[in-house]
């Protein structure tokens, strides 16, 4: 969504104000952001990794008859422009 944003505001010569941040953190994202030279300035990034380590703990405790929180956290990595 943001790489589509950066697109519209470059399309259409959006104000120099406008500061697009993204949340997925894909590698098409950090490159564009890496560029400087757009107005997408930082994403959040998350391990799929540390994800999906997270989820199969909760469906093992699930599993062994132990009680899984409703909400899990993951650890996130903020990506700004360098």
């Amino acid at each position: 969504m943001a790489l589509g944003a950066v697109d519209a505001v470059q399309k259409h010569s959006g104000p120099s104000d406008i500061v697009i941040i993204g949340v997925d953190g894909i590698p098409e994202a950090l490159a564009t952001i890496d560029t400087g030279t757009t107005h997408f300035r930082a994403t959040i990034v998350q391990s799929t990794r540390r994800a999906a380590e997270v989820a199969v703990d909760a469906l093992m405790r699930m599993r062994a008859g132990e009680r899984v929180p409703a909400e899990l956290t993951l650890p996130a990595i903020w990506h700004p422009m360098r």
